[in-house]
């Protein structure tokens, strides 16, 4: 499931190893992906470092802490959320300075402050972030929380989803890069717009646990799968609705484990902190019951690269993920919502209990 080579048997090759020359373009393109990834990795560990620090020492008395402000009114941005956001652009600015890239990112994604109002040249680097998907759950558990960053480039009617990062409060960052080709027959675009029609998903992921120092590449996502164990948030009574013949369904799955048998588990979780469980852990799906925006979303690229699978809620037909993402990109607020509900999940069919329940519902 991991590898701390590139998949032939080498090491994972250097930030900047010049060996070979990068004097073609396939060769160039790896490499400036290989870059993105990092700058990801930089923007989503600063965010959710700047969260941590949140929880501070007094100075005067090491037995007390404080908080910084922390208020929420509404759907309004937590405070946190801004100063999060504000640590993660300094973090992708600072990394662009520090390896001379002389690239200017424009910013999309939740809470940023300044989304580009007039398009920008074609070609730029897009930062999309969240610098704290859940803060919600974070200001009222202190935990659950993500940070993503995804990395794009521009071209106009579409935007090309280079690299990704995602970091959790438990410091875990799983990143990828994106090295999915498009189809060279039959309708070479998507409907009516002018994104590019892709192949299957596929790229590099890699984990890092910044606790243990442990860093690996992951070539696949857990084999062994709990029957019946799904997570999705059910934050609302409409949610709530929408995932109970799944939940309820997914009791009554039964198997057989170490001699036991147990029954399906429903874990309240979803969304970008949910894809350590997806690719590491054994849940079988991740259901969403309502369309979400980009950034919330982003965690499905990550499971689509590994052989993810993901289908529309409603009826079941496949959805390609990154493909939709790259259509609507252009999009650089984040309010706009054009990821419909979905079920991500596990293995090369959905599993046969999930079939059920959505042909009883129909």
């Amino acid at each position: 499931m991991t590898s701390n080579s590139d998949g032939a048997g080498r090491p994972e090759p250097d930030l900047f190893r010049t060996d070979p020359p990068l004097d073609d373009a396939v060769t160039r393109q790896y490499y400036a992906r290989r870059f993105r990834r990092k700058l990801a990795e930089a923007g989503s560990k600063s965010g959710l470092g700047r969260l941590r620090a949140n929880l501070q020492s007094d100075d005067q008395d090491q037995d007390d802490v404080y908080f910084a402000e922390m208020n929420k009114s509404g759907d309004s941005p937590v405070n946190f959320d801004v100063d999060a956001q504000e640590a993660t652009q300094n973090a992708i600015l600072k990394f662009l300075s520090d390896h001379n890239s002389g690239e200017q990112p424009v910013w999309a994604g939740e809470d940023v402050k300044y989304v580009a109002m007039r398009r920008p040249p074609l070609k730029s680097i897009v930062c999309r972030c969240d610098s704290v998907d859940g803060s919600t759950l974070v200001n009222n558990t202190w935990m659950g929380a993500a940070s993503v960053t995804v990395v794009e480039l521009y071209f106009g009617s579409w935007s090309r989803l280079e690299a990704l990062s995602i970091t959790s409060m438990t410091g875990m960052t799983m990143s990828a890069e994106n090295h999915t080709r498009r189809v060279t027959t039959g309708p070479l675009y998507s409907g009516t717009s002018a994104a590019p029609r892709l192949r299957p998903a596929e790229g590099e992921v890699y984990y890092a646990d910044h606790l243990t120092g442990f860093r690996a590449r992951i070539i696949e996502h857990r084999p062994d799968r709990h029957p019946g164990s799904i997570a999705a948030v059910a934050y609302s009574k409409s949610r709530a609705e929408r995932i109970r013949p799944y939940v309820e369904a997914a009791w009554q799955v039964s198997s057989a484990s170490r001699g036991k048998r147990t029954n399906g588990r429903y874990f309240n979780a979803a969304g970008n902190p949910i894809i350590f469980g997806l690719v590491l852990g054994q849940l079988e799906a991740v259901i969403e019951p309502e369309p979400t925006a980009l950034h919330d979303s982003a965690f499905l690229a990550i499971h689509e690269i590994l052989g993810g699978k993901v289908v529309r809620l409603d009826d079941l037909a496949p959805l390609n993920y990154i493909e939709m993402y790259q259509k609507h990109a252009p999009d650089f607020g984040g309010t706009a919502k054009p990821i419909p509900p979905y079920i991500a999940y596990v293995g090369d069919e959905l599993p046969a209990w999930m079939a059920d329940v959505h042909a009883s519902n129909r």
